[in-house]
């Protein structure tokens, strides 16, 4: 962050939920464990605590790379195909609360907060 500044270059750090290639490639299922959100979570406070002004998080709609965001069933569909879940414990939308508060974070870092 401090080299792209001193080079006026913008910096904008990646975050994202997990990872899994399981279903496209045939790699380790559940590669990079959500962890009920913390493995998230843990990489936006860390952003955040050196004042990133600016977070990308990949990806909203992955679900074949076992990234997603958005919405969606602890309830896996039936088929051969296994597919990661958000746990029987966490919302539907759990990612996007997350999601959500990380931007009112960086809002009122900004000044332009609720």
């Amino acid at each position: 962050m401090k080299w792209c500044e001193e080079r006026g270059i913008t910096y904008l750090p990646v975050i994202f939920p997990g990872f899994s290639w399981h279903n496209l490639y045939g790699g380790k299922f559940d590669q990079i464990p959500r962890r009920d959100g913390r493995f998230y979570q843990e990489q936006a406070e860390t952003l955040l605590k050196f004042g990133v002004r600016q977070i990308y998080v990949a990806m909203f709609d992955e679900m074949d790379e076992g990234t997603c965001i958005f919405k969606t069933s602890s309830e896996a569909p039936a088929g051969e195909s296994p597919f990661l879940t958000y746990g029987e414990k966490l919302p539907s939308d759990f990612y996007l609360r997350l999601t959500s508060g990380f931007s009112r974070q960086l809002k009122r870092m900004a000044g332009n907060g609720e």
